[in-house]
């Protein structure tokens, strides 16, 4: 399943990026090469222009786009390939802002002079960037790679985004957060590192209901952090979260590397509801599917959380994970825990069928909190989980079950009490 994904996600990208592609440059039109030229260029500009740079431009100040539907790219693009970290492209090195609807940003390299700031900030609707470098500093790092907050029908393509750490303890940071943006969202085929949450989806409290992050997709992505954060003293968390939203496909991804301390758990998946700062009680997560990714390096593996549990939130609702392979868990080399799943707060409709769990022996397959019969329509099943002590087990001492009653819901002590209706059958359990 995870090879016939790859290959839709190939067959969009190709139909999606002959429709995007700006024209070859005009071989008699010189690409801009000074600050100061960019700078008399952007002062006249007019919708619908297209800006050739030449790969050897530094812009050293922060420069905020205005001017509708206007594309900058460098005059050495070239189409169909996620960005590397060496190709020679136009550097804004100040930071970017894009304020105007329909705007490209097509091969250039982008950097933040201050690491407390965020390096491409996106606000405008029907925004394009494709094959962009994003990039902290390497020794002090930045907040944040890209923030999405944008009017709606934004795409971020084949971009490559790294060196994105703090410090502990400081500040979360993110190659990409998703939060207060109007519906749409392509992210696709990019290489993103970042040592906080690799990709978090809400984390803001929105303007308005209608704000809170919908009709995301996130596919065909390397979705990780670097080796060498986990002994270093910088601030690290899960490697994609969601905390706030609807209609989200998670497919064909490469997700890895979570590891414990800095007050987590080492959770590769993290499907949290939250009101962040308490102004959002229509906060929730609904209409999400999560299918054939490949999962691994970290503690554990899924951590939901059903409402928020410190301001008002909504429920969550229908999210399905299915077809996904997760491997090398381990929660000694990765500091974390022993529960491989984890369900707290009363989801509804969570369903976690057809998945393979391989690592080393845990605790508990799932683990069950919350308050008696909280969880309602829940499905796990058809799982092949690495061996464990307790298979479904459950907070506030229940019994653990015999090992011939470990996946049965007529006997499963843990099943009875914390789940009011749903379906718990064909899990198995097998070593690595």
């Amino acid at each position: 399943m995870a090879d016939l994904t790859r290959a839709r996600v190939l067959a969009a990208q190709l139909v999606e990026a002959l429709a995007d592609a700006p024209p070859a440059p005009p071989a008699d039109l010189p690409p801009i090469a000074t600050p100061d030229a960019l700078d008399r260029a952007l002062s006249t500009a007019v919708p619908d222009t297209i800006l050739w740079l030449e790969p050897t431009l530094v812009y050293p100040a922060p420069l905020t786009i205005r001017t509708a539907r206007l594309t900058l790219a460098s005059k050495g693009l070239t189409p169909m390939v996620r960005m590397t970290p060496d190709v020679p492209l136009p550097r804004f090195t100040g930071g970017l802002t894009i304020a105007a609807d329909g705007v490209k940003l097509l091969a250039l390299e982008v950097r933040h002079s201050n690491p407390a700031k965020d390096i491409l900030v996106l606000l405008g609707a029907h925004v394009r960037v494709d094959q962009l470098r994003i990039l902290g500093n390497p020794l002090a790092g930045a907040k944040r790679g890209i923030a999405a907050m944008a009017n709606g029908d934004l795409t971020i393509r084949r971009c490559y985004v790294d060196d994105i750490f703090g410090p502990y303890p400081g500040q979360d940071t993110q190659a990409i957060l998703a939060a207060d943006m109007a519906p749409g969202l392509l992210i696709e085929d990019n290489f993103l590192a970042a040592a906080g949450e690799t990709i978090l989806i809400g984390g803001m409290d929105e303007q308005n209901a209608d704000r809170m992050p919908s009709e995301i997709t996130i596919r065909g992505n390397v979705i990780t952090k670097r080796d060498a954060w986990q002994s270093q003293a910088i601030l690290v968390k899960n490697t994609l979260e969601i905390k706030a939203g609807r209609k989200i496909l998670v497919a064909g991804n490469d997700i890895s590397q979570s590891w414990g301390g800095h007050g987590q758990t080492g959770y590769l998946l993290v499907l949290t509801v939250r009101n962040q700062s308490g102004g959002a009680p229509w906060a929730t997560i609904e209409d999400v599917d999560i299918i054939d990714n490949h999962v691994h390096h970290g503690a554990a593996a899924i951590n939901v959380l059903g409402r928020d549990s410190n301001h008002p939130s909504g429920t969550m609702a229908r999210v399905r994970i299915r077809g996904n392979l997760f491997e090398d868990l381990d929660p000694m080399p990765y500091t974390g825990s022993t529960k491989l799943i984890q369900i707290d707060g009363g989801p509804d409709a969570l369903s976690i069928v057809s998945n393979q769990f391989r690592g080393a022996p845990v605790s508990s397959a799932v683990y069950l909190l919350g308050k008696p019969a909280s969880i309602t329509n829940l499905a796990i099943m058809d799982n092949v989980f690495p061996p464990t002590t307790y298979g479904l087990y459950g907070s506030g001492s229940i019994t653990a079950p015999k090992v011939a009653q470990r996946y049965d819901p007529a006997t499963n002590a843990a099943w009875k009490y914390f789940v009011a209706s749903g379906t718990l059958s064909g899990n198995s359990e097998a070593p690595a």
